[in-house]
């Protein structure tokens, strides 16, 4: 399952990130050390610690993964970037 790290600073940026992670029919994760959150939920995310990189995983194809990334690439962490 394809990782990577992700930015959400804002209230405006959880909500953005959510409309697009939605639009996708694969599930899509947020990966903490205790928990597998759903990253379509704003009330998940808000429960979250967003002052920190959130690590996400996307559970479809790599082709998947990527056409999601793009979406998303504003948000994108450069240096925590993964696809492991």
């Amino acid at each position: 399952m394809p990782t990577f790290f992700v930015y959400l600073s804002s209230i405006h940026a959880v909500k953005e990130f959510v409309t697009i992670a939605s639009q996708f029919d694969f599930d899509i994760c947020v990966l903490t050390e205790r928990h597998r959150t759903n990253a379509k939920s704003i009330m998940a995310l808000f429960s979250l610690d967003l002052s920190k990189p959130l690590e996400i995983a996307v559970d479809g194809t790599e082709a998947e993964c990527s056409a999601f990334q793009e979406q998303i690439s504003q948000f994108v962490a450069p240096a925590a970037n993964s696809n492991g």
